[in-house]
């Protein structure tokens, strides 16, 4: 009888257990995507996506994450915003994925200075993008780190 053990401590941001901003944008998928905002933050870890398309998103968001949003659960876009990055600042999320087109048109310049001051990467995605298709590539990426550093060649690199 086989067991496996599912090791999930990646998603708390263990060491090792991430990606860069930087480096998910480098993916095919992301072609689409632009920084348009807090560019110094290319660096910062990603442990996991977050997709929070709802009211008061800063509730449902961890330290390491990417933030995906399309703002349909937005009230106030601007003021909403801001409180996000603000909580992402607080708890070092990792960046914010807006989607372009049907509830966000633009990111306000007041977002994107506050984004550039926290150094937190805001990155546009046109109104086409698929965002399931975004975060599969980036778990792929974050389970196969996992597998990597499941083996004792893996444990010695960290």
């Amino acid at each position: 009888m086989e067991i496996v053990i599912f090791n999930i401590n990646f998603v708390k941001g263990v060491a090792g257990m991430n990606i860069t901003v930087n480096k998910i944008l480098e993916l095919n998928e992301w072609a689409d995507a632009r920084v348009v905002a807090g560019q110094k933050g290319g660096n910062r870890s990603v442990t996991w996506c977050n997709v929070v398309d709802m009211e008061k998103p800063w509730k449902w968001i961890n330290p390491g994450e990417l933030i995906f949003l399309s703002g349909i659960g937005l009230t106030d876009k601007e003021g909403d915003l801001c409180h996000l990055l603000t909580k992402m600042h607080v708890l070092k999320a990792g960046a914010l994925v807006v989607q372009i087109g049907y509830y966000i048109k633009e990111i306000p310049a007041r977002v994107l200075l506050m984004a550039s001051e926290y150094e937190i990467p805001v990155i546009s995605i046109p109104v086409e993008s698929k965002i399931p298709a975004l975060t599969y590539q980036i778990c792929q990426m974050l389970f196969q780190k996992e597998e990597q550093l499941d083996t004792p060649q893996g444990l010695m690199k960290e």
